[in-house]
């Protein structure tokens, strides 16, 4: 009971409680020995059918038909799904010379991943600072420390360079170019 409920509250929901149940079950009386016989005899009917004697036992094609409508409903699932790729397998791209990789979550693309793309290691974003004629800023590297192949400098702080990249997979989510970018599409779209 919350703190803010008075106690007569209670007692008039226990008495219209009472009440609405008692009109249930005056009214349920008259419609009950109806559907009461109604199940008796199609649970006899359905009983008689599985033990009558005939040249195959109504069990068996009860076992049957079950069957046979598990598979009907299985091939009818397999026919509406979706034959062409989903947009949910386009969940890695290359962007800046540097292969990026994703997940969604909710819909919404979860933050990318820089990987070398060479040897498929993650890379580890070395954020610095330059200072020049332009004032200071920041710059990413992307540095592959096990092949040393992708060497690559941006200038721009991380965030915004993943930022590009959502934005980047978004357009082409739009104009539908992600399907060229599934291993294995067929690229009919």
């Amino acid at each position: 009971m919350a703190s803010s409920e008075r106690p007569t509250t209670k007692i008039v929901v226990s008495v219209v409680s009472t009440l609405i149940g008692a009109a249930v079950i005056y009214f349920a009386s008259s419609w009950w020995s109806p559907v009461q016989k109604a199940l008796s005899w199609v649970f006899l009917a359905t009983w008689h059918f599985l033990v009558s004697t005939r040249s195959i036992p109504g069990w068996l094609l009860l076992i049957f038909c079950l069957a046979t409508l598990v598979c009907l409903f299985q091939f009818i699932a397999a026919a509406r799904r979706p034959t062409g790729p989903n947009w949910r397998q386009y969940t890695q791209d290359l962007f800046f010379d540097i292969m990026w990789r994703w997940s969604y979550f909710g819909g919404e693309i979860q933050r990318p991943v820089p990987f070398c793309r060479h040897c498929d290691i993650q890379l580890v974003p070395q954020l610095d600072t330059e200072y020049g004629p332009w004032g200071r800023r920041e710059v990413t590297h992307f540095i592959c420390d096990h092949c040393h192949r992708t060497r690559i400098k941006l200038d721009e702080p991380l965030e915004h360079i993943e930022n590009k990249v959502i934005r980047q997979v978004h357009r082409k989510l739009r104009n539908n170019e992600w399907i060229k970018s599934i291993p294995n599409s067929t690229n009919d779209a």
